[in-house]
């Protein structure tokens, strides 16, 4: 067993496993926990087993009543990674069951799927109280050892017991800090459940997912931030409303380094009091450590001078960086806007702000589409008036529910352009436009309304 966690510390992965697998012939508890957990994420030239994980999480569990093995156990069936369909709430029988053998992990997975309605009715109370359980659990047990965070390696313990030191580069420990869970699953998501999938998203991703995951074996309560930040959504989304709450477990997941919590904090001065001094701050430090969503924020304030000078190239900046962290649609818009205009610190540029809306419109942006539109229909600077052009980009437009792009694609039913004339088509267009919040839909319609009833009034006057 001691050579085999040996064989982990030097990303010996398949010896380690080897080492394992024979120690666990014994009625080894942690080296059957251990093997499983190397099928199950695949590490480092494992072939990854998810039948083979799933037999012996199993056997972990039922045998020893380990929490480990039962929160994995309820993983898997949760997923569908345990070789057939989601099983949800067998699934949560097994993750309620490590979690009241006082597993960090599954506390604030049960937590989850209450909060998230995942196989149970939403249940805001039980959440919270599962949420406080785990977030209790960080003062009793750390799988850590606290001394060793400035040195060049962080030391956990598996299982919480000292004969079994893992080390990780600090570089772990920093990725794990800045992984943002920040959880609004819906009814049958469970995406974020599954480990191995995220993990394969990116090499950055899966180093943070594989940190995650020793954490997880350790007891280490990487998911006090998580839990907090819930928390603090419910006291906006529950019956009983209370901000000044929700402010409190924000800024206490923003004390446990997890920079989403700044975030949040940030949004709720911003748009509920208007403190923007105060947001300001949060989304810069935010932004400091690499929270796309305040990156992204922060490129909206300079773009739109929100407290500060306008400034383009600052926002141009922020923007790029936030796109470097996400994929935010939203950024390609503003770059492109900036671009487009030109001013406070940026050349005009319109070839570069064609590609940006075209970058935004490829990953089914109803605005940028409608922008491209436009460009087409009235010819700009590079781009020749092209009418099919600027109707196919109205019509994905509208086809992603953008309001002006409906609006502007009605305009060619109603006068019969590259298509046959369509009337009633072209005023239901009109009246999902205005439902989807277009302005100019409205005012248009306004106008024929008011036509209408002033040709009524003339009329009725005539027959006096």
């Amino acid at each position: 067993m001691l050579k085999g966690i040996n064989h982990f510390n030097h990303s010996g992965y398949i010896n380690a496993l080897k080492c394992f697998e024979k120690a666990a012939k014994g009625d080894n508890e942690c080296a059957l926990l251990l093997s499983a957990s190397i099928y199950y994420m695949g590490f480092n030239g494992v072939t990854r087993n998810t039948r083979k994980a799933f037999d012996y999480f199993k056997k972990v569990a039922t045998k020893w009543k380990n929490p480990i093995g039962q929160y994995y156990v309820g993983v898997m069936l949760l997923t569908g990674e345990a070789g057939s369909e989601q099983k949800k709430e067998e699934a949560i029988e097994w993750l309620t069951l490590a979690a009241e053998g006082e597993w960090n992990s599954a506390q604030a997975a049960v937590g989850l799927v209450y909060y998230g309605g995942l196989g149970v009715e939403k249940d805001y109370k039980k959440a919270t109280s599962w949420f406080n359980k785990a977030v209790q659990a960080d003062d009793k047990l750390s799988g850590c050892d606290n001394e060793t965070y400035e040195s060049e390696d962080l030391v956990v313990y598996l299982f919480n017991n000292r004969r079994f030191r893992l080390k990780f580069n600090l570089k772990a420990k920093q990725l794990l800090d800045e992984y943002d869970l920040s959880p609004d699953y819906e009814d049958d998501d469970v995406s974020g459940f599954n480990l191995y999938q995220e993990a394969s998203t990116d090499t950055q991703n899966k180093k943070r997912i594989e940190a995650m995951f020793w954490y997880s074996m350790t007891g280490a309560p990487y998911l006090k931030g998580v839990c907090q930040l819930t928390q603090g959504k419910i006291c906006l989304l529950g019956e009983d409303e209370d901000p000044n709450k929700a402010i409190f477990w924000f800024t206490e997941a923003k004390e446990s380094c997890h920079r989403h919590g700044c975030y949040l904090i940030g949004l709720m001065h911003f748009s509920d009091d208007h403190d923007y001094y105060v947001a300001m701050q949060c989304f810069e430090k935010a932004a400091n450590a690499g929270h796309a969503d305040a990156l992204a924020m922060m490129a909206i304030i300079f773009r739109d001078g929100v407290l500060v000078d306008k400034n383009f190239k600052k926002a141009l900046n922020y923007a790029e960086l936030a796109l470097e962290k996400k994929q935010l649609v939203g950024m390609y818009i503003i770059m492109g806007c900036i671009y487009d205009s030109g001013g406070y610190g940026i050349k005009q540029d319109c070839k570069r702000a064609f590609s940006m809306y075209t970058k935004a419109a490829e990953k089914k942006n109803g605005m940028a589409a409608c922008i491209l539109g436009v460009y087409y229909m009235v010819g700009h600077k590079h781009i020749r008036r092209d009418d099919r052009k600027a109707f196919e980009w109205f019509q994905n437009s509208a086809k992603y529910g953008y309001g002006d792009g409906q609006f502007l694609l009605s305009l060619y039913y109603l006068r019969g352009t590259l298509v046959r004339r369509d009337v009633e088509y072209a005023k239901s267009l009109q009246r999902e436009a205005f439902m989807n919040g277009s302005q100019i839909a409205a005012e248009h319609i306004i106008n024929v309304d008011l036509l209408r009833h002033m040709f009524m009034a003339m009329q009725f006057l005539s027959l006096e």
